[in-house]
C-alpha cells in the first residue's frame, strides 16, 4: 500500500442557528503539485481502508485525499452539544468544501470516488460547488434512499426508551445476530458486519438516518459534472431502481447494473471497481457513449 500520511483538519461550519465544529480526519499520499487529485468518500460503516486497492493503484501518480466522515474513526467533534448539530447533506458538502479548501489550490479540481452513504455528499458538493468537480465515480448511489430495517428499530428505541436502555438494546441486537447465523461462514460474516455497527454510537446513527437519509433529495438536473453509477441489481440497501433513476436525472451520466450482486460492491468485487475506475480517469468519454451498461460490455475494456 502506498505510504498515506495522517492529518487533522479542524472545520467549523455554520447554519442561521448553530455552530459545528468537527475535526476531520484526513489520509493522504504525499502532494505533488503535478498530480490530479482523487478524493476518496466511504461509506456508512467504512473507513478510507475500503479503498486499499485504489490506493495502491494510483498513489505515485496522483494526489489522493482519504476523508474519515463524521461518526466514523478518528474524525471527531469538538463542539459543545453534538445533537444540535446539521447533519444534512448540504453541511455535510459544505464541510467537505471547507475541508479542501485548506489541500487543493485554488482553481485545482478533484475526481471523486464514492460508497454508499457518501455518495449523497458527492452528488450534494458537486451541485453546490461544481468548480471543485472534476467527476463522480459513484458506487451503490441513489436519487433517494430509504431507512434499513434495522435503522428504523434504532430510530424507534431513541424515542421512546432512555439513552442508556436504547444503547443496552442496540449492544444486545448486535451481540444476537451473529450467533443465530446458520453456519460458521455466515457467523463470520455477520460478526464483521455488526462489529461495524458497534464502532459507530448509537448516537450517530440516530443522526444519520434521521438527518442525512431524510435530507436525501438529489437534484440530479443541476449537476454538470460526468458521473458514473455502479450499482447492484439485488441490492437491497439502495435499491437499483433508484440508481437508475438517479442516472437519468443527470446531466451527463451512465450506469452499470451488476446482475446479482447486493450492496458490498466495493468490498466484493475491488478488482472490478478498480479497473473501471482506472477507465474512467483515462477516458470518461467511452463511459458517457452509452445510458446504460451491462458488464459484459468491459469485459474487454477491463481485461
Amino acid at each position: 500500500m502506498s505510504v498515506m500520511s495522517c492529518r487533522e483538519v479542524t472545520v467549523g461550519t455554520s447554519t442561521s442557528y448553530i455552530h459545528n465544529s468537527y475535526k476531520y480526519h484526513i489520509d493522504m499520499t504525499e502532494i505533488n503539485p503535478q498530480n490530479d487529485y482523487i478524493l476518496l468518500l466511504h461509506g456508512y460503516l467504512g473507513s478510507v481502508h475500503d479503498f486499499e486497492i485504489v490506493i495502491d493503484e494510483f498513489g505515485r501518480n496522483y494526489n489522493i485525499i482519504g476523508l474519515t466522515i463524521r461518526g466514523h474513526g478518528k474524525t471527531e467533534f469538538t463542539g459543545n452539544n453534538e445533537e444540535e448539530t446539521d447533519w444534512s447533506l448540504e453541511a455535510l458538502a459544505l464541510d467537505l468544501d471547507l475541508v479542501l479548501s485548506q489541500i487543493i489550490p485554488i482553481g485545482q479540481k478533484v475526481a471523486i470516488i464514492a460508497s454508499s452513504l457518501s455518495t449523497g455528499m458527492a452528488l450534494m458538493f458537486a451541485k453546490n460547488y461544481p468548480k471543485r468537480v472534476e467527476s463522480l465515480f459513484l458506487i451503490s448511489a441513489a436519487n433517494q434512499i430509504p431507512i434499513p430495517i434495522w435503522g428504523s428499530v434504532i430510530l424507534n428505541f431513541s424515542k421512546h426508551t432512555p439513552d442508556a436502555f436504547t444503547k443496552f438494546l442496540f449492544n444486545a441486537v448486535n451481540f444476537v445476530i451473529p450467533a443465530v447465523a446458520i453456519n460458521q461462514n455466515q457467523r463470520k460474516i455477520r460478526k464483521k458486519a455488526t462489529q461495524r455497527v458497534m464502532s459507530i454510537d448509537h448516537k450517530v446513527h440516530t443522526k444519520i438516518l434521521n438527518e442525512t437519509i431524510s435530507s436525501w433529495n438529489i437534484r440530479g438536473e443541476e449537476i454538470s459534472a460526468p458521473v458514473f453509477i455502479i450499482a447492484g441489481e439485488d441490492d437491497d440497501v439502495i435499491p437499483s431502481e433508484g440508481a437508475v433513476e438517479l442516472n437519468n436525472k443527470l446531466v451527463q451520466s451512465s450506469i452499470l447494473i451488476m446482475n446479482q450482486t447486493k450492496h458490498q460492491i466495493l468490498n466484493k468485487h475491488p478488482k472490478l471497481v478498480l479497473n473501471l475506475f482506472q477507465l474512467w480517469l483515462h477516458d470518461i468519454n467511452i463511459f458517457l457513449s452509452e445510458d446504460q451498461w451491462v458488464l459484459d460490455d468491459f469485459a474487454l475494456m477491463v481485461a
